[in-house]
């Protein structure tokens, strides 16, 4: 038995860095990926835009240079361009133009009926993805982040600098009471069992929960004279799971919406540029993948249900469970009886 605790104590751990593959044909030059729930999806190579099959490298140019935001929605998709054009892009099919928008830009969604939202420095705007966009006053002033709604009838967040705000289509916002103000830097997530995760630039990440807005998690610094990583991206993964990227530690996991954190960083210590899912990966039977773009190329992380515990039911699991009670008492009575046996000769060696 010691020998046996032995070696698991001294078998290597499991490098979380084994959970992501690296996609090796994916092309250089890559900076951003849109989330999808099918693949290809939107991506931004060298300053353009183009499809991207996420598993296979596979690249195609969707005809639009000077990229700065992507978002996607099955075969369709949003691309900004650095002069603020907004271009509506479909696979296999010319790019169009929709409208030009002020500022730089912060952050593009497509949500549920083709709802887009796109937020720049200079405001936020809402409309069709076959229409126009019109300007949505948020009092707290321009935005500073945006995160998309995880189910049909869920707002979608908003970061500002007096703090953040959920936006439903065609309403106004909402402010969130006792929200925090993140400053620039910021980052949201929405995970699909209601939890929303806001991270600030200087590394603080707090969640909402059902009391309120709490502080879950800090940062640390790298060490030396670096000071606390760059955020670089914050990405809901699974129910109650989200990933966090930064440009010293690659990227963080929680598995409980915040309340602990472990490392699981792609390439080592690669800085890690942006994150992105692709598939299904917020049903209730969260699949795909996890799409981390980093120096070191396009690694992909396929989710699995984390180990939990057996759950008995019915009169198959009371059949399992007696089971298991079962060979748990036999072999405790094993164990007694080679203690007992032991003991015995032992004395016996003793008092002869």
């Amino acid at each position: 038995m010691l020998g046996i605790l032995g070696g698991v104590l001294l078998a290597p751990a499991v490098s979380a860095a084994s959970w992501w593959t690296p996609v090796r044909a994916a092309p250089a030059g890559l900076t951003q990926v849109a989330s999808n729930s099918t693949s290809p999806t939107l991506a931004i190579v060298n300053g353009s835009a183009g499809w991207l099959w996420v598993g296979t490298g596979r690249y195609r140019s969707a005809g639009v240079s000077r990229a700065t935001a992507v978002a996607a929605s099955g075969s369709s998709g949003l691309v900004l361009r650095t002069d603020g054009q907004l271009m509506k892009v479909q696979l296999g099919a010319r790019p169009e133009f929709l409208q030009t928008l002020p500022g730089r830009a912060v952050g593009l969604v497509i949500g549920a009926g083709s709802v887009a939202v796109v937020a720049t420095s200079r405001g936020l705007f809402e409309g069709s993805l076959n229409g126009g966009l019109r300007p949505v006053a948020l009092d707290g002033g321009p935005p500073l982040a945006l995160a998309g709604a995880v189910a049909p009838r869920r707002a979608l967040a908003v970061a500002s600098a007096s703090g953040i705000y959920f936006l439903q289509p065609g309403a106004r916002p909402t402010f969130s009471r006792g929200s925090p103000r993140l400053g620039s830097g910021a980052f949201l997530a929405e995970l699909a069992d209601g939890v929303v995760l806001a991270a600030s630039g200087s590394g603080l990440v707090w969640g909402l929960y059902r009391d309120g807005w709490q502080p879950a998690f800090q940062l640390l610094p790298e060490g030396g004279l670096g000071g606390v990583p760059r955020i670089t991206a914050l990405a809901a993964v699974s129910g109650s799971a989200a990933y966090l990227a930064t440009a010293g530690f690659g990227t963080l996991l929680t598995p409980d919406g915040g309340y602990s954190w472990y490392r699981a960083a792609p390439a080592g210590s690669a800085a890690v540029l942006a994150l992105a899912t692709s598939g299904p990966v917020l049903a209730q039977r969260p699949s795909g993948n996890v799409v981390a773009v980093t120096t070191a190329g396009l690694y992909l992380h396929r989710l699995a249900a984390l180990p939990a515990p057996p759950v008995y039911a019915g009169r198959r699991g009371l059949g399992e469970l007696a089971g298991t009670a079962v060979v748990t008492v036999l072999a405790a009575a094993l164990v007694v009886a080679l203690v007992f046996a032991w003991r015995r000769h032992r004395g016996r060696g003793v008092f002869v």
